[in-house]
């Protein structure tokens, strides 16, 4: 007898100098995009919006924090070596449990990837 349950598998990206550039690119825009909101609720704010003013500053203080945040994994991704293994994601897979396997089946596996293919795959 058999069961098919649903396990989770996380990605787990090699870095390479392509997927660094990839990262940094992407890290770089979304710093910009928060620098842009920011000017613009700093002008909603100047412009005296007093019944939304609480509301504003939530949301530039929530903005101020992810920027911080970005800017640290930023800093962070350009300290690391070059196959050094990230974990970017999960994905849920199916997985057939039989009498008299393993509970190792049970934990979570992970794929690798490297410059798009799929590497190896570990489980639990």
């Amino acid at each position: 007898m058999s069961v098919l349950i649903r396990r989770r598998a996380s990605l787990v990206y090699e870095l390479t100098e392509d997927l660094r550039q990839r990262l940094t690119s992407d890290l770089q825009d979304r710093l910009t995009r928060s620098s842009v909101a920011l000017e613009a609720l700093d002008t909603m704010l100047a412009s005296g919006q007093r019944e939304r003013e609480a509301a504003l500053k939530k949301e530039r203080d929530r903005l101020v924090r992810a920027r911080s945040e970005v800017s640290a994994r930023l800093a962070q991704l350009s300290e690391l070596n070059n196959e050094t293994e990230i974990t970017q994601g999960s994905v849920e897979l199916l997985c057939e449990l039989k009498v008299g396997d393993s509970e190792e089946r049970l934990r979570e596996a992970q794929i690798v990837i490297r410059d798009g293919l799929i590497r190896e795959i570990r489980n639990g």
